[in-house]
């Protein structure tokens, strides 16, 4: 329930710094980064993130799949641990998954759970692959907080003058390719 929401509030805290009236939704951000103790609860987290989407589209459901269809008429409550749910959605956000979260897996699937700072090494994955390439990107990044309170906040990646705070900089300080090989 912590990603659900932090999600949904962070979609209307985005919407209106964008001065948007409709929420922020996954085709607007660039990268998504959660905390990772093991990678199958960021494919969940991701998962419930794109499930939260399609149930503000109610009323379009072209494109999407009838096991996907019986998810979103399923009460939100019993959305929750429920294997079908994971079934039908983890293969959904598989393409979207690939191209918003994967990349911030890199350090964290190599390290494994580094707890507090398992997000940060998912940042450090996208800074450390991308580079320059994240300027005008916008990424979320989720923490569960150690189960007292969770968070989900934007980063807004932009050039600087500065070369020691550069996005190129940052990339071949953190060398991750080279570091990993």
């Amino acid at each position: 329930r912590a990603i659900d929401s932090c999600y949904q509030k962070m979609q209307e805290r985005f919407a209106r710094a964008l001065g948007r009236e409709a929420p922020v939704k996954l085709e607007d951000i660039d990268y998504l980064l959660f905390h990772s103790p093991f990678n199958k609860l960021v494919q969940k987290s991701f998962a419930r993130c794109l499930y939260n989407d399609l149930r503000c589209e109610s009323g379009d459901s072209s494109g999407t799949t009838s096991d996907v269809k019986e998810i979103l008429a399923m009460p939100y409550e019993q959305t929750f641990g429920n294997r079908d749910f994971e079934r039908v959605m983890l293969p959904a956000s598989k393409e979207l998954y690939d191209a918003k979260v994967a990349p911030g897996t890199l350090l964290p699937k190599q390290l494994g759970n580094s707890y507090t700072c398992s997000l940060y090494s998912g940042l450090a994955s996208v800074v450390g692959t991308f580079g320059a390439d994240l300027d005008g990107k916008l990424a979320t990044l989720f923490s569960y907080g150690c189960g007292l309170c969770s968070t989900m906040f934007g980063v807004a990646f932009r050039s600087t003058d500065s070369h020691v705070f550069s996005l190129d900089n940052m990339k071949h300080k953190l060398d991750i390719v080279g570091r990993l090989d």
